[in-house]
């Protein structure tokens, strides 16, 4: 009973969560898509216009056509002599983040027998996947417990236990975000003439897997021939190691999370103990002075039939 009452409250909080980035996002990033809508629609009025020899419905097919071949994986800007998005780099990059279930959505197979092909490769390439992040995981939780280990002589004079250690936890996750987020966003930034607001944004997105594709660090034009599959091999690297690090971290979040739940449970659970506790004392309490209210009466009518026999 208590565990299905637990995983109510879980499930309430998480939708009141999700309830409110809903919220937050719709107030966010609707007004921008109804700028965008606006904009387009004066721009095709105005095309029209300027071209009287195009009708609407010829400017629509060409549109559809163009929206079909980039939801392909094709940009209509780039001619046919472009290296394809099928070539080795390219198709080593994708696997890698099917694999690591980032899955950006920018690139898809789109023939039936290579769809039927991903649903086998994903089945056996995504648990082996796990199975090697888990490995880095746990030679990186190794190296985090040496780290604690050496840095005790350092922090010896703060007492708390648990202030201490999240005082360790603070700097290590600190290199870890200049290491895994910012050197790896200025280089993003450079190679693929992103802002660093940007590259910041698409490290994060990657390393926790949400992968929405917006921004995808594989079409650098810098890099050309040879350098393209180390790139992507770099990338593939990047992403095993980034996402081992990032999951001690939430790791640790969690556990944090958890161990605070715990010693609010045993909190409540002392109350409850102490309320049963203090309830049983009252009623014992109550029961004893009924006891000798009703041994008192006993005794106060036993003498009274003393008086009465005699007086008789």
């Amino acid at each position: 009973m208590r565990s299905s009452v637990s995983a109510f409250l879980v499930m309430l909080g998480l939708l009141i969560y999700l309830t409110i980035g809903a919220f937050i996002f719709m107030a966010l990033e609707q007004p921008h898509e109804t700028h965008i809508r606006l904009n387009t629609k004066d721009f095709l009025l105005n095309f029209l216009d300027n071209n009287t020899c195009v009708t609407e419905s010829e400017l629509r097919t060409v549109i559809d056509e163009l929206i079909l071949a980039y939801d392909q994986g094709v940009t209509p800007l780039k001619n046919v002599t472009s290296p394809s998005n099928w070539d080795f780099p390219n198709a080593f990059f994708f696997v890698t983040t099917v694999v690591t279930t980032i899955g950006y959505g920018n690139l898809s197979p789109n023939t039936f027998w290579g769809q039927i092909f991903l649903l086998f490769y994903a089945t056996v390439g995504i648990p082996i996947t796990f199975i090697a992040l888990a490995s880095v995981t746990r030679f990186l939780k190794v190296s985090y417990r040496l780290y604690q280990r050496r840095s005790e002589c350092y922090f010896s004079c703060i007492k708390h236990d648990g202030v201490r250690k999240f005082i360790q936890f603070a700097i290590f996750a600190s290199v870890v975000y200049a290491v895994l987020i910012v050197g790896p966003s200025a280089v993003f930034a450079y190679l693929e003439d992103w802002s660093m607001h940007i590259a910041h944004y698409y490290t994060f997105v990657t390393l926790s897997t949400i992968g929405f594709g917006d921004y995808v660090a594989s079409y650098s034009e810098k890099i050309h021939g040879y350098w393209r599959i180390v790139y992507k091999i770099v990338l593939a690297i990047y992403f095993v190691i980034g996402i081992s690090l990032i999951n001690i971290v939430f790791g640790f979040a969690q556990s944090i999370q958890e161990r605070e739940g715990k010693k609010l449970a045993k909190r409540a659970k002392v109350h409850q103990e102490n309320l049963m506790k203090l309830h049983d004392r009252n009623s014992n309490v109550g029961l004893s002075i009924f006891q000798s209210k009703r041994n008192s009466s006993v005794n106060t009518g036993e003498d009274e039939k003393r008086v009465v026999s005699t007086y008789l």
